[in-house]
């Protein structure tokens, strides 16, 4: 597991040049409300359920009157209402979901090592952290990353 450690570097860093490129240059995929909130799905609709969690204490898309939420879970939203409550935007859920990656990474290699030799287990990881779609979802408000972290930590 210590040869691990500088993949886990490596991945942070792209990781983190993605996020500055996506919150600072190419915004233009992004919601009026800004980023890391996407403009279509339901990333828009898991921000307001957590922001109305926090702020509010209700599961409801409107305030005025509140309607429960029918459509999506909680578990999402409830994961960003407290992260939400701290700063008052989503930079903070980003970088828990980065966090959350690694640890999918770290996850993948453990499972992968346990009957593949070593290189291929980290070759893995890489595939999974590096990939496109995985960037995309970590980096916007989406609960694909928290989900997928969830089934490994289950599958561990």
């Amino acid at each position: 597991m210590k040869a691990f450690g500088p993949v886990l570097i490596l991945i942070g860093v792209v990781y983190a040049c993605a996020f500055v490129y996506l919150s600072l240059v190419d915004t233009s995929i992004f919601s009026l409300r800004g980023y890391p909130i996407h403009n279509g799905g339901d990333s828009g609709e898991y921000a307001t359920l957590g922001q109305n969690i926090a702020e509010h204490g209700t599961f409801s898309l409107t305030l005025d009157p509140a309607k429960p939420e029918m459509f999506r879970s909680p578990g999402y939203p409830f994961f960003l209402a407290p992260l939400y409550l701290i700063d008052h935007s989503y930079y903070l859920a980003i970088f828990v979901q980065v966090l959350l990656v690694l640890g999918s990474a770290l996850l993948i290699y453990l499972i992968g090592s346990s009957f593949l030799p070593r290189p291929l287990s980290t070759v893995a990881a890489l595939v999974f952290a590096l990939d496109p779609a995985t960037m995309f979802y970590t980096l916007s408000i989406w609960s694909d990353t928290l989900f997928v972290f969830l089934v490994l930590l289950a599958v561990y």
